[in-house]
């Protein structure tokens, strides 16, 4: 299966690529220095290119900076806004879309956990931001 992987230099991309790679899949890792995933063009150009999946592992994850009004618009773009357009461009080029998202979503109040039909709660900018990275997903 040939796959591409989004965010590849992360600590999550890093081992998605590893394990996709050590199950013998064709593997193809961007990270910011190879794709602009916000240039939407460029990013539908690249999903295009035969993918039989795509896994999402770009966010902005800086859970306290997020709180910043200053660095709230580039996590919204990337945790919120990007994750439908890459979405979207999946569907039209045929391929399966994976998405990461986080417990953040979710208040925390849980003393036993949560489970993912439990409704999200996100109490910070970031949970919110990825929250709606969901659900822009969801309706891609």
């Amino acid at each position: 299966m040939k796959i591409l992987i989004l965010g590849s230099q992360g600590n999550l991309g890093q081992d998605l690529v590893s394990v996709f790679s050590a199950a013998g899949h064709d593997v193809v890792g961007c990270d910011r220095d190879e794709l602009d995933v916000t240039d939407y063009a460029a990013a539908r150009a690249m999903i295009g290119r035969g993918f039989s999946a795509v896994i999402n592992a770009v966010a902005y994850n800086n859970v306290d900076a997020a709180e910043d009004p200053a660095n709230r618009p580039i996590a919204w773009k990337l945790n919120a806004e990007v994750p439908g357009e890459l979405a979207r461009a999946a569907r039209d080029a045929g391929a399966a879309f994976v998405h990461y998202s986080t417990d953040y979503v979710f208040a925390g109040q849980k003393p036993e956990g949560y489970v993912e039909s439990d409704t999200p709660d996100p109490i910070s900018a970031y949970g919110e931001s990825k929250f709606a990275g969901e659900q822009a997903v969801a309706t891609a």
